[in-house]
């Protein structure tokens, strides 16, 4: 119910056509599946030649549920439409809920006494609606004069990422090539995060977890030094002194369980990097970023979170791990 009062305050002349499509899409996302992203492409690139951008129009509205609607008019010529086409169509083409769950939602209107409809409209509205097989609705004729909506609705995380994203085209459109460093505290969302660019870009990421000491570097010196968890010596030569190159390299992944190396994976040189994890940015590596995020979280969240993913390891996280990050950041705040 929230959501819908939100929406009608920010929009009063909007129509019950327009409440039911938001449910809609923060039930199910984008409307269609998208089978052509060409056309979908096509139609955007229509779109924005209506649109000025607008940098006080925020990046996206929240529209609850997994899903945002991007405002046209805020990423316009910050990011290209070719990604907004990408974010959209991963949207529209995930996977769908249930279409009972959804006609349970649309009861809450009949308990929105603030909305300027009788019970009767509403039930009458729900109820063609529900006989119809709950389609896709257009914003009223009236919604459209008043408020000239242009978005497109994407899952969250993308919405989230925006900011990101503007950062990489920036730096891709300047330099041609980019380098993200994306650390922070554990169970924080660097994978995640890493994952989401690597799902809108074209880029390798690589991830700190596999540069793990090896069982004869874990000496007392190095497991008191402030940052010397990982090998950062190997991962700077196999990574970092690659970053600049514009050819393939090789690297080789630690495993924790077998405590040995992988065999040698070959790394085709990509326009985009990301490396994550904890100590991405360890001061060994210099200055080697052009986008630098840390993440943060409260201590409650997290240690929920390391509960979830890993029960038998919390203790460990805990008593060793949790206070050596501590250090580590103590010093990278200082940067």
């Amino acid at each position: 119910m929230e959501i819908i009062k939100e929406s009608y305050y920010s929009h009063p002349e909007e129509q019950l056509t327009d409440i039911v499509k938001l449910l809609f899409q923060r039930y199910f996302g984008p409307e269609h599946m998208i089978k052509n992203p060409a056309s979908s492409l096509a139609r955007l690139e229509t779109e924005l030649e209506n649109v000025d951008y607008d940098k006080n129009t925020p990046l996206f509205e929240d529209i609850g549920g997994d899903f945002a609607r991007i405002n046209l008019a805020a990423v316009k010529g910050l990011i290209s439409s070719e990604t907004v086409n990408r974010i959209f169509v991963i949207s529209a083409n995930g996977e769908r809920k249930p279409k009972e769950e959804f006609v349970k939602t649309l009861e809450t209107l009949k308990n929105c006494s603030f909305l300027p409809f009788s019970k009767d409209e509403i039930n009458r509205f729900i109820a063609e609606y529900i006989s119809l097989g709950c389609p896709a609705l257009s914003h009223s004729d009236v919604y459209r004069e008043k408020y000239a909506p242009h978005y497109r609705v994407a899952q969250k995380k993308y919405a989230y990422a925006l900011p990101l994203f503007i950062e990489i085209e920036s730096v891709l459109k300047n330099k041609g090539a980019v380098a993200v460093g994306i650390d922070g505290m554990a169970a924080s969302g660097k994978t995640t995060l890493a994952k989401t660019v690597a799902e809108i870009y074209d880029c390798n990421v690589f991830h700190c977890d596999d540069y793990f000491l090896r069982p004869e570097q874990k000496t007392p010196a190095r497991l008191a030094e402030t940052g010397g968890n990982i090998d950062y010596e190997r991962l700077k030569s196999e990574i970092i002194d690659n970053l600049l190159s514009n050819k393939d390299f090789e690297i080789r992944k630690y495993d924790c369980e077998t405590e040995t190396l992988s065999d040698i994976i070959s790394v085709p040189k990509k326009s985009a990097t990301v490396i994550e994890g904890v100590y991405a940015l360890h001061p060994y590596f210099g200055d080697v970023y052009d986008i630098k995020r840390v993440l943060k979280i409260s201590k409650d969240e997290q240690l929920a979170r390391l509960e979830k993913r890993n029960p038998a390891l919390l203790d460990r996280f805990i008593t060793d791990w949790l206070p050596k990050e501590e250090e580590y950041f103590e010093i990278i705040n200082k940067k």
